[in-house]
């Protein structure tokens, strides 16, 4: 997890990782947290501890079924309860969308000068 020395906000950053493992982990897809170090003065941001994965970046275009699988097996999760520390959308599609308008006010007009 990403952290500075006194940044307050890294113990709830952490838990919620940790809350993204622990939801996803009976899709069978992704690797298993293991332990969770709070964070502390030599490790600021804390730490997760997940299972390693044997593996190599999919080839493409040729493995996207096993991309798309894999992203149905997350799908098929219930979604998060409402005391869940992960976010929620009431509108995935309009709250992805106000993200791409966002970075793109931010950074298109330096990507495409012209």
């Amino acid at each position: 997890a990403y952290a500075h020395p006194g940044d307050r906000g890294a113990a709830a950053r952490l838990h919620r990782q940790a809350a993204a493992f622990r939801h996803v982990a009976p899709s069978g897809v992704t690797p298993r947290l293991v332990d969770l170090f709070e964070p502390s003065e030599g490790l600021p941001g804390g730490a997760l501890i997940v299972d390693a994965i044997d593996g190599r970046a999919p080839r493409l275009p040729r493995e996207m079924t096993v991309i798309a699988e894999t992203l149905a097996a997350l799908h098929r999760l219930p979604t998060p309860a409402a005391t869940s520390p992960l976010p929620r959308q009431d509108n995935p599609f309009l709250a992805t969308l106000a993200v791409i308008e966002h970075h793109a006010a931010r950074f298109l007009d330096r990507a495409v000068p012209e």
